[in-house]
């Protein structure tokens, strides 16, 4: 009991940082308009920050790119901003996936016509 005890105040109390790696494709609408994605993903999850931090030299352009996203809280709630960031990115991805999946299927049809 004692130990579940210590591990529920950590997760409580205790501060991490995480880093979540988000396709550059996607990161704007992470981000949202002034950042009010982000201030809202702070407010939701109660982290004390997420930010978007440097490249390390890698071209934001390049297929696959990625840009690593800094996340700092409580060990719950940068485990909930984590989840939320990813499940977007990811919702984001597929959605361009689609539209271009979309755009290819009217081009074939128009072939047809």
């Amino acid at each position: 009991r004692t130990q579940e005890a210590l591990h529920e105040a950590r997760s409580r109390l205790e501060f991490i940082s995480e880093i979540a790696n988000v396709p550059s494709s996607v990161i704007g609408r992470i981000i949202g308009r002034n950042g009010a994605n982000i201030q809202e993903m702070i407010e939701r999850s109660k982290v004390v920050t997420i930010s978007v931090l440097e490249r390390n030299g890698q071209s934001s352009t390049a297929p696959n790119a990625v840009l690593p996203v800094q996340i700092i809280g409580t060990i719950d709630a940068v485990k909930d901003a984590k989840r939320l960031i990813q499940f977007l990115a990811d919702t984001y991805v597929e959605i361009d996936q689609l539209e271009v999946d979309n755009l290819n299927l009217s081009e074939e049809l128009d072939t047809y016509q």
